[in-house]
């Protein structure tokens, strides 16, 4: 007869790590969306009114709105 017994085994969990402290969040300058329609819209227009670059003209506003 074999013997088969089981040995229970104490898992132990890692050693804790302190965390560092995480860099400092970009400060994120909350824009309104109204202006930065209003700004990609005149984008649009000094444009001469082509279509297919609204996200550009919305990107291009909000960085600039941003950069205020």
């Amino acid at each position: 007869m074999s013997n088969t017994s089981k040995k229970t085994v104490s898992r132990t969990s890692a050693p804790v790590r302190a965390r560092r402290p995480s860099a400092p969040a970009a400060t994120s300058v909350i824009v309104d969306d109204h202006e930065v329609a209003a700004l990609a819209y005149r984008y649009f227009v000094e444009g001469g009114c082509q279509h297919g670059h609204a996200l550009e003209h919305w990107l291009r506003a909000e960085s600039e709105l941003r950069g205020r």
